[in-house]
């Protein structure tokens, strides 16, 4: 049977590897080709759209229409929030532009270290990381939707094992067990990781739509 090909609306490779890994573990036998936007576009840049809803999931949402209808592909594409409870929520749906649109990940673990200096305890530090999943498909113009969450707090220090493409996550001590978002097992990320919880609500959708 052929596959078929659903497009992962970012340019950020640590992300389509998740879900390269998401597919594999909840729709282990599935005919799906993932694709992220550097594979359609090649050495080019392509066009974003403008980010300019007030919900993470409005968010996904215009994303995933974009690209959809541009490339005329089912995509998939998501947006998430890093809320910080001692700074009123910041940086919120702005996470990934928080130190500037063209912030690397150093700088993002710096700016938040800097925000919350002299600020200290556990309860003092909390966070929490939101995801909202949004899958269209542009020819029977059906869609589905899937939000998670995950809370923690926010070390005083990042841990030295870091994934590129996810900067909050080396700052991110993951409740009830203590332990960074980066230095997580494969069975802890089944439990608590935000993405895999949206994710699983909808695997069986996602096929669905396709």
């Amino acid at each position: 049977m052929k596959n078929k090909t659903l497009l992962i609306g970012t340019t950020n490779d640590a992300k389509v590897n998740e879900y390269k890994k998401l597919f594999s573990i909840f729709l282990e036998r599935n005919n799906i080709e993932l694709i992220g936007l550097k594979d359609v576009t090649g050495k080019g840049k392509s066009t974003e759209p403008k980010e300019n809803g007030k919900t993470i999931c409005e968010n996904a949402r215009i994303k995933a229409m974009y690209y959809a209808k541009k490339y005329n592909l089912i995509t998939l594409s998501d947006d998430g929030g890093f809320f910080i409870d001692a700074l009123n929520g910041a940086p919120g749906i702005k996470a990934h532009r928080w130190a500037g649109e063209k912030a690397s990940d150093e700088d993002l673990i710096n700016k938040t270290l800097n925000e919350l200096k002299g600020i200290g305890g556990k309860d003092a530090r909390r966070a929490e990381m939101r995801v909202c999943i949004f899958v269209y498909n542009p020819l029977s113009k059906r869609y589905v939707d899937s939000e998670g969450s995950m809370m923690g707090r926010v070390a005083e220090a990042p841990t030295k094992r870091r994934i590129k493409g996810f900067p909050y996550r080396a700052l991110f001590i993951v409740e009830p067990i203590g332990k960074y978002y980066d230095d997580l097992s494969e069975n802890e990320h089944l439990r608590y990781n935000h993405r895999f919880k949206a994710f699983r609500n909808i695997a069986v959708k996602i096929h669905a739509l396709l």
